[in-house]
This record gives structure tokens, C-alpha cells and sequence, in this order.
């Protein structure tokens, strides 16, 4: 908890304070005479808002701005701890003629994340949400929605920020595909050590169910069963399918393990040995698999 605690208010949480700053540098999106109120960043980069905009997408802000008694704000600007990148994403969700931006880096989302829990964006919070679970389309191809490409990065940020329906969405994709590929994914964040440790407690649990799939007595049989290099044989394969199993947690990936063409034991006498686990048998698993999962609730990260 105090983890995720601190990665929902790290360095980008935000403060307000009437400061002067030197050298600062004048938005260009957001230039003097675009708004009635003036904020400078921790790059400083000073944006002209109007405060009407601010104050009905922000609880924060809108107490803030009615307990001021002077606007004194073009020449006394408002500072905001966040990068004006940052600051200038979260205006581009609430500007009426602005179209909603599209997030490309998962820090980023983290970062606006932050920001809007801060201000009490409810309307910015809502978006970003979608973000993590909608389809978008650029260029007319579809983009795949956050928890299904980076499905650890995706719970970790949903986790922190109370996203509960996302997080259990993010968590089952979590429970699919090579586990180092969705630490990689999330090599930007610290994991939090209970969102780990349900996500190795679900992968294991899944693994035990699917590798029921690979009965030692079926599925490979030989000519001769008193065979010592025959039953070699057998227990290498399945020691490959589990492997293989075990990485990916998906029964189709199995079709890569499967051994091609005849194969003959080490024995003298050279036994066939045939394997009983077909591409189809494979492709019978994995619907009857996808069918049984379709039936079941989302998994939950703290049952």
C-alpha cells in the first residue's frame, strides 16, 4: 500500500504558489492574450489559461481561484510542478476546441495521471481511463489499447490510481505471454511487490491448469512401452511442452514445440516413436480453453 501510495504522488505531484521566476520562456500553444491567468512550470515555461477553463474541470483550482480576492495572475503567475509538456497534455483534454491528445509513452500517462489525481480532474481522470482500454486508429490501423500492450506497465498505473476495472483487465493479459516481456514493458516503474507477487501466483495457478493438458500416460506413445530410449524420448518432449508452456502460458504456442516428421528411438532396434499431440488436437485445446475463460470473472489483484 505504501508503495502504490507513493507512485500515485511522485515527482510530479503539483503545487500552487504566487512566484516570480527569471528567464522563462513564453508557451507556444498557450501564448500572453490566450487566457486571464498565467502559469509557469518547473522548466519555466509560462502558459496563459483562462481560469473559467481551469476552474470548472478542477476542484483544486476552482477553490482556489474563488477565495482570490485580486487577479493579479499576468504579471504574478501560478506555479505548477509539472514539465509544461506535461501541463500542456492536461490542457489539451479540457480546451472546448482541443482535440483529446493521443498518449504514446506510458510515463507520460502516469505523469498526467498524477497531475489530474492532484487537481481533482475528474473529466481529465475519465479520459486518461479510456486511454488505458481503448482501440485507437492512426493512420486507419488500429492501435492496441495500453493493457494489452504493455499489460504490466498498464496494472501498475491502474493499480496506483484506483482504476479497478482496468486493473483486472491489465492482469489477465498479465497471465499470457513470456513473463520478461511484460517486465521489460514495465522496466520504467518500480512494481509494486503485492502487484508482483499476485501476477506470479496467477501465472503459476494457470500453468497448473493447462499443463493437466499433458497427461504423462497420453499424448505420446511409442512401439515398444519397455523401452528405456523410448521413454526418453517421450519425457523429452513433454519436457519441452511444459517449457514451452511454461513461458508462454497459452496452449497454441504449443504447435512450435511439436515434433516434425517420423522419430525413431536411440534404441538399436529403432522404435517409432509417435507423437499423439497434433496441430488440431492443439487448436481443439486452445478453443475449448478460450470457451471456458470467456466464462469466467476478471481476475481480481487482492481477493
Amino acid at each position: 500500500m505504501e508503495q502504490r501510495r507513493q507512485f500515485a504522488n511522485a515527482s510530479n505531484t503539483a503545487s500552487l504558489s504566487a512566484v516570480q521566476e527569471p528567464r522563462t520562456s513564453q508557451s507556444a500553444s498557450f501564448p500572453p492574450g490566450a487566457g486571464d491567468t498565467a502559469f509557469i512550470t518547473i522548466d519555466n515555461v509560462v502558459f496563459h489559461v483562462d481560469r473559467a477553463l481551469l476552474r470548472y474541470s478542477s476542484r483544486v483550482f476552482g477553490t482556489i481561484f474563488e477565495r482570490e480576492v485580486t487577479n493579479d495572475r499576468h504579471t504574478n503567475p501560478l506555479r505548477i510542478e509539472a514539465e509544461a509538456a506535461t501541463f500542456e497534455y492536461i490542457l489539451a483534454f479540457i480546451h472546448p476546441i482541443l482535440s483529446s491528445p493521443s498518449i504514446d509513452d506510458i510515463r507520460i500517462l502516469a505523469a498526467l495521471f498524477r497531475l489530474a489525481k492532484r487537481y481533482e480532474m475528474e473529466g481529465v481522470l475519465h479520459q486518461l481511463r479510456r486511454s488505458l482500454v481503448e482501440v485507437r486508429v492512426v493512420e486507419d490501423r488500429p492501435v492496441l489499447p495500453w493493457y494489452k500492450r504493455e499489460p504490466l506497465a498498464a496494472l501498475v498505473v491502474a493499480h496506483a490510481f484506483d482504476c479497478i476495472t482496468e486493473s483486472r483487465l491489465a492482469l489477465r493479459e498479465c497471465l499470457k505471454g513470456p513473463l520478461e516481456a511484460h517486465v521489460a514493458g514495465a522496466a520504467s516503474f518500480d512494481i509494486p511487490a503485492e502487484v508482483m507477487g499476485t501476477v506470479l501466483r496467477l501465472r503459476k495457478e494457470r500453468l497448473d491448469l493447462l499443463a493437466t493438458k499433458l497427461n504423462p500416460n497420453g499424448g505420446i506413445t511409442n512401439t515398444d512401452r519397455n523401452c528405456f530410449y523410448c521413454a526418453m524420448q517421450q519425457a523429452q518432449w513433454r519436457f519441452n511442452l511444459l517449457q514451452h508452456l511454461q513461458s508462454h502460458l497459452q496452449l497454441s504456442k504449443l504447435r512450435d514445440t511439436l515434433p516434425s516428421g517420423h522419430v525413431y528411438c536411440a534404441n538399436p532396434h529403432s522404435h517409432l516413436v509417435e507423437c499423439q499431440i497434433t496441430p488440431e488436437t492443439i487448436d481443439a485445446w486452445s478453443q475449448d480453453h478460450a470457451r471456458q475463460e470467456e466464462g469466467l470473472p476478471l481476475p481480481i489483484l487482492n481477493p
